[in-house]
């Protein structure tokens, strides 16, 4: 974390109007820019031994459904009331003048974050415990009463998974700029096998994953989940189903240097005892109806993703920590696995 060289002063004389517990003395105002949360830039606020966080909104859109920070402040909001640990929030700002995009005001918790989640370093009963928590607080996530919860802007309650679909599609070929055939079928195999059961929609995350969760220093309890930014209403396996999917992530494209997508380090509960706690927990039962489509579905965002980082880079060149061209030799033997994964030829 690196402090962040800008004209701070319109947000610092917006915070002393607008923002209660900021120190309203004389005093600098620093900024430091986390290393994570670039999809939209985060950032540290420090002033007379007071912390905040401050998110703001990504000048640039790389993800179809993401980026969205008024939709992550008002999810996290209305579930700081509820049994699921968020930071606390402070305040929403729409107007661009003050940072050049809108942005929102939370609390700052200090805690451990693991950007592997093979989580390297942490002993074996720990690594257990940490992800035993974390499919804890997804069911505590899922069973919110949100009846009573202001939730409006997560969009289409009744047609969750159609529009789901319809977003992933559009993402896809607004983004796709070489065929990638097997894509197109597994995108099709996803509308024609749609679950037959009709679930009452819950929170979706959508990117429920160990990297966007804060523990505690000592202990594997989740202090808060973060990245709320693509949150929807979605089905209870949808989650589910993205936690999960590293399991089936294929060795073979391990080709990222930045850490395993796959699940591999000693401790890691296997998939069926998660799925085992996730169904004491929930009253759900194994086998899960339709687990292969939610998994199917997952593939298939992920390489949407994989997609619209490429269209983004090829479109409008940035620094890259790493070859573009690993992850475009992803691209193609990733959708035919996927394919192949979920019985299409």
């Amino acid at each position: 974390m690196e402090e962040h060289a800008f004209d701070s002063s319109k947000l610092h004389g917006y915070l002393r109007e607008n923002l209660a517990d900021f120190p309203p003395e004389e005093g600098e105002l620093k900024v430091f820019k986390f290393s994570a949360g670039t999809s939209n830039p985060t950032f540290l606020l420090r002033k007379n031994g007071k912390e905040f966080v401050l998110r703001h909104k990504s000048p640039v859109e790389m993800y179809v459904g993401y980026h969205k920070v008024d939709v992550e402040y008002k999810i996290m909001s209305a579930l700081s009331g509820a049994s699921v640990p968020v930071p606390k929030m402070y305040l929403f700002c729409e107007d661009k003048t003050v940072m050049g995009q809108e942005f929102y005001v939370m609390e700052y918790i200090k805690g451990r974050q693991f950007p592997d989640a093979n989580l390297p370093g942490v002993p074996v009963d720990q690594t257990r415990a940490i992800f035993e928590a974390a499919i804890r607080t997804l069911v505590q996530l899922q069973t919110v009463n949100t009846d009573g919860l202001h939730l409006e802007g997560l969009g289409d309650k009744e047609n969750y998974f159609q529009a789901r679909l319809e977003k992933l599609y559009e993402g896809y070929k607004r983004t796709e700029r070489k065929a990638v055939p097997k894509a197109h079928q597994l995108m099709e195999w996803l509308k024609n096998n749609l679950p037959k059961e009709n679930r009452k929609p819950v929170i979706y995350h959508a990117d429920y994953r160990i990297s966007n969760m804060i523990f505690k220093e000592d202990e594997p309890q989740i202090l808060a989940v973060i990245d709320w930014e693509a949150a929807c209403w979605g089905h209870p396996y949808e989650d589910l189903a993205y936690f999960c999917f590293p399991f089936h992530f294929p060795a073979e494209l391990e080709v990222l240097p930045t850490g395993k997508v796959g699940y591999y380090s000693e401790g890691i509960p296997s998939e069926e005892s998660l799925l085992s706690l996730y169904c004491q927990l929930s009253g759900e039962t194994l086998p899960l109806p339709d687990w292969t489509f939610f998994l199917g579905l997952t593939f298939f965002r992920v390489i949407v993703n994989i997609q619209t980082v490429l269209a983004q880079l090829t479109d409008s060149p940035v620094p890259f920590p790493f070859p573009v061209e690993s992850i475009a030799n992803m691209l193609e033997p990733l959708a035919d696995y996927a394919c192949s994964f979920v019985g299409v030829k």
